[in-house]
C-alpha cells in the first residue's frame, strides 16, 4: 500500500491494468497533492478484492462515471473513508 507519502502527486494511472496480480490496494495519509478520479481499469481487475482508500489529504476524488466492476471481478470491499469524494458512488 502507499501510506504517508506526503510527497506523492497526482492520480492513480490508468496503466494500474498491468498489475493483474493485485489483490488488495491501500492508500493512506498521503498528501494534498494526490488524488483525482479513480481508474475504471482498477475496478476491471480479476484479482483485486479490497480497495482501501482513507485519509488522504488530496481534494477532488472521485469514482467513474461508467465505472462496472467485471462479471469476473473478485472486489468484496471498497473502503472510502473521510476523503475528499465528490460525486456519485455507483450502486452496483
Amino acid at each position: 500500500g502507499l501510506e504517508n507519502n506526503l510527497r506523492l502527486a497526482g492520480q492513480l494511472p490508468q496503466t494500474i491494468e498491468n498489475m493483474i496480480l493485485l489483490y488488495s490496494m491501500t492508500l493512506i495519509l498521503n498528501g494534498p497533492k494526490f488524488g483525482g478520479e479513480l481508474p475504471e481499469s482498477l475496478f476491471r481487475l480479476a484479482n483485486l478484492k479490497h480497495i482501501h482508500i482513507q485519509d488522504n489529504l488530496g481534494k477532488d476524488w472521485s469514482l467513474p462515471s461508467n465505472v462496472q466492476v467485471g462479471d469476473d471481478a473478485k472486489l468484496e470491499r471498497l473502503l472510502l473513508t473521510r476523503n475528499g469524494f465528490a460525486g456519485t458512488i455507483p450502486s452496483w
